[in-house]
């Protein structure tokens, strides 16, 4: 609450900050003529009076001086355009209105308790948004044309990623059925239903991955859940061996090596 009487005070001191010249500067300004066309009319009367100044040059002096006299008066009297009224009044609600608009909206809206979230929090956010912005149109043309075997395999993967792995793994279904198999395809599927399973490695999902490894020696995705079922069937040192040939074979910046390194500690018991 603090912070808020501190934001309004400093809100307060902008709004005279900016008011003031508009409201009444061009008013002092004119004022303060009026002070010194007074004074330099004196000053030629004590001139005239001391003789220092003949009287027709005083009289001369003496008419200029009061002609501007006149106009600052004029410049200094309450009276003002109704342009510069308008002008004027524009400014207050400018200055004043839109404070007192952010003010309301802040009041039914905001809360200045929550704390501030950080940028890669709120990128997350903002690309989550994203992808279930695209999400939701690719699924809208598949309900039209169902047999898009290309909308399909575009969103298997995406399913995947965002963690509706039951989807990812029919979207992998369709894909198949309508572009045949592929490495790819088989090993998502294989890890679509491997993640359905909680973490386990169904025997549905162990062909598709051996179906990938058929198709691609080499599809790291595929041997790693085929050394992980190893495992699960209680040979720990062959699914660690398994691993070890994976990581010799791969490049040192493959971005599975951390997963493939954690899964060895794991099956030679550095890991429970």
């Amino acid at each position: 609450m603090s912070a808020l009487i501190i934001f309004g005070l400093m809100t307060l001191s902008a709004m005279f900050m900016v008011l003031l010249p508009l409201g009444w500067r061009q008013h002092d300004m004119a004022i303060s003529d009026v002070d010194v066309y007074r004074a330099q009319l004196a000053e030629v009367e004590r001139a005239r009076a001391q003789g220092t100044v003949a009287a027709e040059e005083s009289e001369g002096l003496r008419a200029e001086v009061a002609r501007r006299l006149l106009q600052a008066v004029d410049r200094a009297g309450p009276i003002m355009s109704d342009a510069l009224w308008r002008r004027r009044l524009a400014a207050v609600i400018a200055v004043v209105g839109v404070p007192i608009a952010a003010a309301v909206i802040y009041g039914a809206f905001g809360n200045p308790d929550m704390p501030d979230r950080p940028r890669a929090q709120r990128m997350q956010r903002a690309m989550g948004d994203e992808t279930s912005a695209l999400i939701g149109r690719v699924e809208k043309v598949l309900e039209q044309r169902p047999d898009d075997g290309r909308g399909w395999d575009l969103l298997a993967p995406v399913y995947l990623r965002v963690g509706r792995a039951t989807d990812a793994a029919k979207a992998y279904d369709n894909a198949i059925r309508l572009l045949g198999s592929s490495p790819e395809r088989e090993a998502g599927r294989g890890e679509a239903l491997t993640i359905e399973a909680k973490g386990i490695v169904t025997p549905e999902a162990r062909a598709a991955f051996s179906r990938a490894v058929e198709k691609d020696p080499e599809n790291a995705r595929a041997r790693y859940f085929l050394a992980r079922a190893k495992a699960q069937d209680g040979d720990r040192a062959g699914a660690a061996a398994d691993m070890r040939a994976l990581l010799a074979e791969g490049s040192e910046d493959a971005p599975w090596r951390s997963f493939v390194e954690r899964a060895i500690e794991e099956f030679e018991g550095a890991r429970p």
